[in-house]
């Protein structure tokens, strides 16, 4: 028997007998300065599928009969367990999971598996995000489980999970076609982005390029940021053989 009392005097009583049955008696009582019956609601799960609900009347109202309502119900049991020969997950390349990826989870299940009830999820969104189709985006550096379940053709819920590792960004500032170099068609892609952007269309930037081309930090891409990439390579592109070639924050800062 277990007993749980919460404030405003409410009080729950869970009792499983000997045969499976489990029986759950919730009351209710009105604060002290309220003039309100106590209400009373017993809930007895059968075993192992069949669940009665009776709840009676308070002892003090003008009904000269208690009234009683009975509902049954009928579900089929379903275990929970992890099947990894059920369900297959692949491990995902170092190229899927770079922060601004997006990728197709690869998977495979037996025969026994029932494929429309395939569900995918993810304990932490902030790192990365996975659609019902199974198509996951990185978002962030750090570790997230991604989930994949199903259920059999008998109806047992089976899943399988697999933890993603995602690395860091070594992202290159200004450089936004992640070639290793920087020079005006960097500029150029940012002012695209721009232009998208502005015209409340889709950014064709990844979370990574973004990155990049964010080149004042005010976590906006804009013609600034095209403008002070571009000056920035005519700047290095400019320098003398031998002359040291200043990181964009080193000139950004001194200009």
């Amino acid at each position: 028997t277990t007993t749980v009392s919460t404030p405003g005097d409410t009080t729950t009583t869970t009792t499983v007998s000997t045969s499976g049955d489990t029986t759950t008696t919730t009351t209710v009582s009105a604060p002290d300065d309220i003039d309100s019956p106590t209400t009373t609601a017993t809930s007895t799960t059968k075993n192992p599928i069949t669940t009665t609900t009776t709840v009676s009347a308070p002892d003090n109202t003008d009904s000269t009969t208690t009234s009683t309502v009975i509902s049954t119900t009928t579900a089929t049991a379903i275990t929970t367990t992890t099947n990894n020969d059920a369900i297959r997950i692949s491990q995902p390349s170092e190229e899927d999971l770079k922060i601004g990826n997006t990728f197709e989870l690869e998977y495979d299940v037996i025969e026994i598996v029932d494929e429309s009830t395939i569900r995918f999820s993810s304990a932490n969104k902030d790192i990365a995000s996975v659609t019902e189709e199974g198509k996951i985006t990185i978002i962030a550096e750090g570790k997230v489980v991604i989930k994949v379940q199903a259920k059999t053709n008998e109806g047992e819920l089976i899943f399988n999970a697999i933890e993603l590792n995602i690395p860091a960004s070594d992202f290159l500032i200004c450089d936004v076609t992640q070639d290793g170099i920087i020079n005006g068609s960097d500029a150029t892609l940012t002012l695209s982005a721009y232009t998208a952007i502005n015209s409340e269309k889709d950014s064709p930037l990844s979370a990574a390029q973004e990155k990049a081309a964010d080149v004042d930090g005010d976590g906006k891409i804009t013609g600034s940021d095209a403008t002070l990439i571009l000056r920035y390579y005519t700047k290095i592109s400019s320098l003398s053989a031998g002359e040291k070639v200043p990181s964009f924050e080193e000139w950004y800062a001194a200009n």
